[in-house]
């Protein structure tokens, strides 16, 4: 059971919070701004793919071009694909040819990244790679597949081919041709390459780019270990350690809150749901599904994403995010948190506005049943 802190030392902590704790762990290396959070972009598949383009082609990136793409090549045959690419050739051999393309178009689908290269050691070798990333998605129409064919057409016919399948968490690819690589393999490459010598410009964009993708993946190195130990520190202090476990215990939970808010606007709006009360899923059907067995909707409150589904198979029939997309549904999550302690009425209001949005003619739920119809 959380000891209850006297108000004496909650005076003191308060009066003490900012010196003692906020400044320590800022001066430890949190930084405040940062490009790709300003323009809004850090879970913007297309921009990741734009941004890992540009670092691997040296005809733009210049220097650090030359090493980012020198390391991805030597980390791939080190630890990726050892039985097609020779690590001392990737270390050590001439790049003759570099052409990095963008949204290459293949039929009935476009690869995200495609590298053409020629690599001169002992000998001349062409290597193809092709990635396609996927952020907040999954693949889809059997794109891997399309994917690999082209590159197993006689245009590549004298290449070594690697086909990576880049994801956060190092998803199943589904496809055995093609390699599951996650950012923390993005990171560690970035992590050899030298800024120091760069325009300041690149040293930006190349520094706010790392510490987006080890904050947005869950990458840990070595300055957060650092930041994580002194955290443990301030946490240690017995005064410290009562005081915190008694405001952790005292924040509402935010899920709970918002998902018996939802519950009650889907009855108002004639859903039916069942007796589970889970905060994490809200599920729920409609009159218009009564035709329709074992098929029901289903809202995920860690990250406001909706998905219609059927009970037997769980495959999921028609999913999207119920403020648009992954961005505007992770800026949602975060007002509902900040709603729930500050604004209540506020946090009605966006959920109301959310099940009109989900209800509406041109909503979710009317365009899953409009693709089950079909």
């Amino acid at each position: 059971m959380t000891q209850i802190p006297t108000k004496e030392e909650l005076q003191d902590f308060a009066l003490n919070f900012d010196i003692k704790i906020v400044r320590p762990l800022v001066n430890a290396g949190y930084d405040k701004y940062n490009v790709f959070d300003i323009l809004n972009i850090s879970r913007q598949e297309l921009r990741h793919s734009d941004f890992l383009a540009f670092l691997l082609d040296p005809n733009k990136s210049g220097y650090v071009g030359q090493q980012f793409l020198r390391n991805f090549l030597i980390f791939l045959s080190k630890d990726i694909v050892p039985n097609k690419l020779d690590f001392f050739d990737m270390l050590y051999g001439n790049f003759e040819e570099v052409n990095v393309y963008r949204e290459v178009a293949v039929k009935d689908g476009r690869i995200d990244i495609l590298i053409e290269l020629e690599i001169v050691r002992n000998e001349v070798q062409k290597i193809v790679v092709a990635i396609e990333n996927k952020v907040d998605s999954d693949q889809h129409d059997n794109q891997l597949e399309k994917y690999k064919k082209f590159l197993d057409s006689d245009k590549y016919k004298n290449y070594k081919k690697v086909p990576l399948y880049l994801t956060p968490n190092k998803a199943d690819s589904k496809n055995e041709d093609w390699l599951e690589v996650d950012y923390s393999f993005i990171y560690s490459i970035l992590n050899r390459v030298d800024i120091a010598t760069a325009d300041n410009t690149i040293k930006t964009l190349v520094d706010d780019y790392k510490k987006m993708i080890r904050r947005e993946f869950d990458i840990m190195d070595e300055k957060e270990s650092e930041l994580r130990k002194l955290a443990l520190e301030i946490y240690t202090n017995e005064i410290n350690r009562k005081i915190i476990d008694f405001i952790y215990d005292s924040i509402p939970d935010w899920r709970e809150e918002t998902a018996k808010i939802i519950r009650e606007l889907l009855i108002q709006k004639g859903a039916s749901l069942p007796s589970n009360k889970q905060n994490t899923y809200i599920e729920f059907t409609t009159k218009e599904l009564a035709n329709y067995e074992g098929y029901y909707f289903q809202i995920n409150t860690k990250d406001m994403s909706f998905v219609f589904r059927k009970d037997l198979t769980h495959n999921q029939c028609a999913s999207q995010w119920l403020f648009g997309n992954a961005q505007d549904s992770l800026n949602a999550v975060e007002n509902y948190k900040k709603w729930v302690l500050t604004d209540k009425t506020k946090l009605k209001e966006s959920c109301m506005q959310m099940i009109e949005k989900a209800f509406g003619d041109n909503g979710v739920i009317a365009t899953a049943l409009a693709t089950l119809k079909s």
